[in-house]
């Protein structure tokens, strides 16, 4: 059955087993493997808006209000897993582009989400509001990048101290020390 292969993580392409430790990266040199692998462990998932077809760095551009697809991970849940991983916890999710007038009525959305089940237990959410011509960008990069830090080992701790606010507190912290380190990698220009 699908819903319960999503449920528990089975036929996950994460790379962590049941049991394995955590460990936190250098948040100024997060890994993009990393990102796609740190989901899957005791039932963890997550997911966020994909980007349109060409990514970051796209011509295509966004027709206003196109609704983006749900991007998952692991990867190896297909959209009725996902579908059934968002009954069970009582959520939706819906990442759809603006309407903005003049020069940037076709450019890519700006904002993206995320919404993340732990493998400890604990869920999270969060909604990221991008700015200027690259906005996209860090909305993308953060809407995978918290949901990565909370379940690292230092947040691990912490939220089982039940220091939820700490924990959240350093992974925005370290995802803005990730943007500023990873951007220009990326050749984009932060402002």
């Amino acid at each position: 059955d699908v819903c319960a292969q999503a449920s528990s993580g089975a036929g996950s392409d994460a790379g962590g087993e049941d049991g394995e430790e955590l460990y936190d990266e250098d948040p100024a040199n997060i890994k993009e493997r990393s990102l796609a692998r740190a989901f899957g462990r005791a039932g963890s998932w997550f997911l966020c808006g994909a980007l349109p077809p060409g990514g970051f760095w796209t011509r295509q551009g966004e027709q206003p209000f196109h609704v983006r697809e749900l991007q998952a991970y692991p990867t190896s849940l297909r959209r009725r897993a996902v579908q059934c991983l968002l009954n069970k916890w009582g959520a939706a999710a819906l990442n759809t582009k603006g309407c903005k007038g003049g020069h940037n009525a076709y450019g890519v959305g700006q904002d993206n989400f995320c919404l993340a089940r732990l493998a400890n237990g604990w869920e999270a959410a969060g909604v990221f509001d991008g700015h200027g011509s690259v906005g996209h960008w860090p909305a993308a990069r953060l809407s995978r990048t918290v949901p990565f830090l909370l379940q690292g080992r230092r947040c691990a701790e912490l939220l089982a101290m039940g220091a939820a606010a700490e924990a959240l507190r350093y992974a925005v912290l370290a995802a803005e020390t990730d943007l500023e380190a990873q951007a220009p990698k990326e050749r984009v220009e932060l402002k």
